[in-house]
């Protein structure tokens, strides 16, 4: 489409101001209320009420100044509707849409958050900046790196808005590190104890299985859902199906700075439970960029930990990396702390980024332990840090994340704000519904 090739600004405009059809049946008056927080670049969810949850078209108006604002609907049983708070909306303020059921929209919306799926990846873009991408195809181990772990079923590279990758795989010191991954260490099934994650050990694997539907382009955000085959190789002649697993990723449209969820479902392949035994890492995990990590620099740290230092001198560590938690722990104090968010950051061609990684208080053991490694950059949500815990066949386990990708140094006042939005979401109304 030649809509595509225009710039930002003008798809915008396009999306805003472009004409629609007059309304024919239905007003629906929606109430958004900020509650505590600041909104700003905020998404926000309605199950439509049923008197529009049909196939016809929507479009929103905010009341105050008649501005189109962007909607994307996702159908099902309940049809729910996402837009964005992109002005800001202050605390205890609220602000108010009309949502209207046409017959026609007499433009097209252009798709603002694309996917697009080659034979190896599916890569998702903001207003044409790359955000992630996930790799479907399996991803060869570079030269001089043990082909055991080439790997598949992972989101690399994560990107910032400069177009710098925050996210490294096959880092030359754990080389199973592949950026974006979730994977158990110390598992019992039946008589054998896979480790999903160490695959030097050649017990056990995750790979992609399969893109589940079509991938999602819209106005408002982009989304893909695929599966994950974990297995027992302990036996390579005769690998045993340990669990299925589900992601469902959605890229949302800001550009300021990069904002997506990933929800996890894991169920077991056959009638034989997996326990996740206690251990102190395993789970969500994210590897930061190669420019953060140097042996010298893991060297010097190690020594520093090792001399029982001071707060002083833990200040003036020879960081290339940082961690920020929501209690305000850092690489030195955090380790197996529990957090609802963790920013990792550092300098990438001389300008800070980071990321922040927020759990959702519905996921088992929530706020989990974090393993925030020492001298690596790398950490992962640790829910089995405090026992074991077992996934069985009549059960789903479901574990929520949502990502902030920023550039500059870290801020725990953003970081709380974007987990604020995921967890104590704009109050929405609906105020009246008539029919004209």
């Amino acid at each position: 489409m030649v809509i595509q090739k225009l710039v930002p600004a003008t798809l915008l405009a396009l999306l805003l101001l472009a004409p629609v059809a007059r309304a024919e049946d239905t007003i629906v008056m929606i109430e958004v209320q900020a509650s505590e927080y600041l909104r700003e670049h905020t998404p926000v969810f309605l199950q439509l009420p049923a008197e529009v949850a049909d196939d016809r078209r929507l479009v929103m108006q905010r009341v105050k100044d008649r501005k189109r604002i962007g909607i994307q609907k996702i159908d099902g049983d309940q049809p729910v509707i996402i837009w964005m708070i992109e002005k800001p909306l202050a605390v205890g303020l609220s602000r108010k849409y009309k949502l209207l059921a046409v017959d026609r929209v007499v433009d097209r919306v252009p798709m603002m958050v694309t996917v697009k799926q080659d034979d190896r990846r599916l890569v998702v873009n903001v207003l044409g900046e790359p955000v992630l991408a996930y790799n479907h195809a399996i991803v060869e181990s570079p030269r001089g790196i043990d082909p055991v772990y080439r790997r598949s079923g992972y989101i690399h590279p994560i990107y910032n808005p400069r177009g710098q990758s925050v996210t490294g795989d096959f880092p030359a010191d754990h080389a199973h590190q592949h950026a974006l991954f979730l994977a158990w260490v110390n598992t019992t099934f039946g008589d054998h104890a896979p480790d999903f994650w160490n695959q030097a050990g050649k017990t056990a694997s995750i790979r992609h299985s399969t893109i589940i539907g079509k991938p999602v382009s819209g106005s408002v955000f982009a989304e893909f859902h695929v599966r994950l085959e974990h297995n027992d190789i302990m036996d390579p002649k005769s690998p045993l199906p340990v669990l299925l697993e589900d992601w469902a990723v959605r890229v949302y449209r800001v550009k300021e700075f990069f904002l997506f969820d990933l929800e996890s479902r894991q169920r077991c392949a056959e009638k034989v439970p997996l326990t996740i035994n206690q251990h102190y890492y395993g789970g969500l995990a994210l590897r930061g960029s190669h420019q953060w990590f140097s042996e010298q620099n893991a060297t010097a740290l190690t020594q520093l930990t090792a001399s029982d230092p001071s707060a002083e001198q833990l200040a003036r560590a020879p960081l290339l990396r940082n961690y920020l938690t929501s209690e305000g722990k850092t690489w030195h104090d955090g380790n197996q702390t529990r957090a609802r968010w963790v920013d990792i950051h550092g300098s990438i061609d001389g300008q800070p980024s980071g990321i922040t990684v927020m759990g959702h208080p519905g996921n088992y053991q929530a706020p989990q332990k974090v393993r925030l490694h020492p001298t690596k950059p790398y950490f992962c949500f640790a829910p089995m840090a405090d026992g074991k815990f077992q996934i069985a066949p009549s059960k789903i386990y479901i574990s929520r994340y949502r990502f902030f990708v920023h550039n500059g140094t870290a801020s725990a006042a953003a970081s709380e704000r974007r987990w604020n939005d995921y967890v104590h979401p704009p109050t929405v109304l609906i105020s009246s519904i008539e029919d004209k």
